[in-house]
């Protein structure tokens, strides 16, 4: 499988919900201050891009990385389940062609309870809407 990059404005809008969810609503778990969600986020960004590099690379050219700037303006929001897959995706693509992975341990198994609990919050909302929708 091929590495996809996540640009600037990608992890901007990932960096925009997470915040909304785990900074500004206490009912997120786990709990994230908005600098550590940043330096968080940075260094998965980080990640990725060196895993994009590495399996890319053409072994000429010098191999330079660009720190994710989360100051770029987001396209648009993200629902929940596109959170949730945006997150996946990002996991699967912290690693190389070649099995390589740069992301901290501690870094992937915080990703890894986020993702829990945005998908048990996802089937929540869903429960929610179909209960709703019931009752109409």
């Amino acid at each position: 499988m091929s590495v996809i990059y996540f640009s600037d404005a990608e992890l901007k809008r990932i960096y925009d919900k997470l915040n909304w969810l785990a900074v500004d609503r206490v009912d997120f778990s786990p709990q994230l201050e908005e600098p550590a969600l940043r330096r968080w986020l940075v260094r998965l960004g980080l990640s990725n891009r060196l895993a994009y590099r590495v399996t890319y690379h053409d072994g000429g050219a010098e191999l330079t990385l660009a720190i994710p700037d989360l100051e770029v303006a987001a396209e648009g929001e993200l629902a929940l389940k596109q959170l949730i897959e945006q997150l996946e995706l990002l996991d699967y693509n912290c690693i190389t062609n070649g099995g390589q992975c740069f992301a901290d341990q501690q870094d992937l198994a915080l990703l890894n309870r986020l993702v829990d609990s945005l998908r048990c919050r996802y089937v929540r909302e869903l429960e929610w809407e179909l209960n709703r929708e019931k009752h109409k």
